[in-house]
């Protein structure tokens, strides 16, 4: 007889899911993780704020939250020189999930990033 094979607990699988379909259900989540796919090296929460172009970046530890409840981003934590260091990046479940719903284009994905960012302004 051969080795057993683990399974899942009954109901893990969609619970996952649904975890991922709540992730991707929100235009700043949608957002987040396609930056993340762009930057796959992954990025600091002020550099993801920044990069989204959001002034008030108040509910984005919220929306990190969820994506890494969700295992479709992770979040890395160092220390550097005395400095905290917390850097967010995406899962190879989060890469899954967003080719599986055809938005790896990378067309479609510049798009979904820049959506509402102001252009910066000159500086004279």
């Amino acid at each position: 007889m051969g080795p057993r094979m683990r399974r899942s607990p009954p109901g893990a699988a969609l619970r996952a899911s649904r975890a991922v379909l709540r992730a991707l259900d929100n235009d700043l989540r949608l957002r987040i993780l396609a930056l993340l796919y762009q930057e796959r090296e992954g990025l600091p929460y002020s550099e993801i704020a920044t990069r989204l172009g959001l002034e008030d970046n108040s509910g984005l530890a919220r929306h990190l939250d969820l994506l890494v409840g969700a295992v479709v981003v992770a979040n890395e934590v160092s220390r550097m020189a005395g400095k905290i260091r917390s850097v967010y990046f995406i899962t190879e479940w989060g890469i899954e999930s967003l080719e599986g719903v055809g938005l790896g284009d990378p067309e479609v994905l510049d798009e979904l990033v820049h959506v509402g960012v102001r252009p910066a302004r000159a500086r004279g």
